[in-house]
């Protein structure tokens, strides 16, 4: 997954498979080297949420 195909992203947000929030980035700054850790999370399925000023989409996870 590339955020860059993304204009106006404002604000990351991943979710566990029960939907309860582990991690949340805002705002997101876009145009600079941005990176997510989540070496504090188990292995398993998550959910990434991105909003931008003109869509929201949402991009599975997994975390071997």
């Amino acid at each position: 997954f590339s955020p860059e195909n993304i204009s106006g992203i404002a604000r990351l947000e991943i979710t566990d498979v029960m939907g309860r929030r582990v991690f949340i980035k805002e705002p997101f700054a876009q145009g600079v080297a941005n990176y997510i850790n989540l070496t504090h999370l188990q292995k398993g399925v998550y959910f990434l949420k991105i909003t931008s000023t003109d869509e929201v989409r949402v991009e599975k996870v997994i975390l071997q």
